[in-house]
């Protein structure tokens, strides 16, 4: 899975619950790519690396196509 965020400017409750919901299919998924370029979403990445049960690795908006081949290739973690 590839999880990007690009424009930000707000929360809303609709779009948490959403994302709540896509949260209990977080295992059928090999690995989650996190490709965001603000600083707390980065140290949110790591975050959530160090306790999911599947390989999560934050890239820079800059660096999606590196995210996408990260997540085609089983082989590294």
């Amino acid at each position: 899975m590839l999880v990007q965020f690009d424009r930000m400017t707000g929360i809303e409750p609709e779009a948490i619950w959403d994302d709540l919901k896509l949260a209990r299919h977080i295992l059928d998924f090999g690995r989650m790519a996190i490709v965001a370029d603000r600083e707390w979403i980065r140290r949110f990445a790591g975050m959530v690396s160090a306790v999911a049960p599947k390989p999560v690795r934050h890239f820079p908006l800059a660096d999606e196509d590196a995210a996408w081949r990260w997540l085609r290739d089983e082989a590294t973690a």
